[in-house]
C-alpha cells in the first residue's frame, strides 16, 4: 500500500516459479489507481496462503486479469493479458506506419493487417 497526501494506491507483483521450488521472478507488476482509504478495499478470501495471493493480484490488477473462461488459471489470465498488450503496441505501431505511408496500395495492404489484428485482439478480449 502507497500513501501519498491522503490517496492510497496498492501495487502488487505477479511472480512465478523460476528454475525450482524456492527461486521465484517478478514477471509483472499491477497497480489500483490513486484512491482515497475509503474506496480502496480489498477482501482477504482463499483457504490457502496461494489462493489469498491470487485473489489479492486479480482484485488489484482490476479489469486487465478478469476470467474469461470459467476456471481460467490466474497465470492463464496474466499470459492473455500480455498478449492483449502486446497486440495492442503492434495495432498502434501500424496505425502510425499507415498514417506515414504515402502509397495507397501499401495503405491497403496495411490496413487489412490491421484489421487481422483487431480480430485477433477481439478474441482475447
Amino acid at each position: 500500500m502507497l500513501e501519498y497526501e491522503g490517496k492510497y494506491k496498492a501495487v502488487i507483483g505477479y511472480k512465478e516459479e523460476s528454475g525450482g521450488n524456492t527461486a521465484f521472478k517478478v514477471n509483472r507488476y499491477y497497480s489500483t489507481e490513486w484512491m482515497d482509504e475509503d474506496a480502496l478495499l480489498l477482501k482477504l478470501e482463499g483457504l490457502s496462503v496461494d489462493s489469498v495471493y491470487e485473489n489479492f493480484v486479480r482484485q488489484i490488477a482490476g479489469d486487465a486479469l478478469v476470467a474469461s473462461a470459467f476456471g481460467e488459471t490466474l497465470k492463464e489470465s496474466v499470459d492473455r493479458d500480455e498478449k492483449r498488450q502486446a497486440l495492442q503496441m503492434q495495432i498502434a505501431k501500424l496505425q502510425k506506419k499507415i498514417k506515414s505511408e504515402k502509397q495507397l496500395n501499401k495503405q491497403m495492404e496495411l490496413n487489412g493487417q490491421l484489421k487481422k489484428l483487431k480480430k485477433e485482439l477481439e478474441v482475447l478480449l
